[in-house]
């Protein structure tokens, strides 16, 4: 199970690092965000998530990650025994990644979204009209 999971930071999430740039919505010059207090608030704690505004955070190895909310995404958490708790995910908030790193978290929303519109089409009853 722990697969699923090292598949989702290798490829279906974004890795936040220290002065990582970043717009917010009423700012004109792009920010950095500040990992290190990030996880200096969760006084080291590991293996937990959170979610905001449909987008996951995870620690995992003393890293943090975020990734738009999916079904395969909270299912690979639980999986790997994550813990749910409270904290300051980027990217929740309309504040974006810049760079090559706005790219890849808009493709990675684009894929999300249509993974879970994919899963909601095969969960929908099927209604099946007899005729005559």
């Amino acid at each position: 199970m722990q697969q699923k999971l090292e598949q989702f930071k290798r490829s279906k999430s974004l890795k936040i690092f220290d002065g990582m740039p970043a717009r917010w919505p009423k700012m004109k010059e792009p920010g950095k965000i500040n990992v290190k207090k990030i996880l200096k608030d969760l006084a080291g704690e590991d293996n937990i998530y959170a979610i905001e505004n449909g987008v996951v955070g995870f620690v995992s190895g003393g890293e943090l990650f975020v990734a738009p909310k999916s079904s395969e995404l909270l299912a690979a958490l639980e999986d790997a025994n994550f813990e749910k708790r409270s904290f300051h995910i980027p990217f929740a908030n309309r504040d974006l990644p810049q760079g090559k790193a706005l790219k890849k978290w808009e493709r990675l929303v684009r894929e999300a979204y249509a993974a879970e519109a994919a899963l909601e089409a095969t969960l929908s009853p099927q209604i099946v009209v007899a005729t005559a």
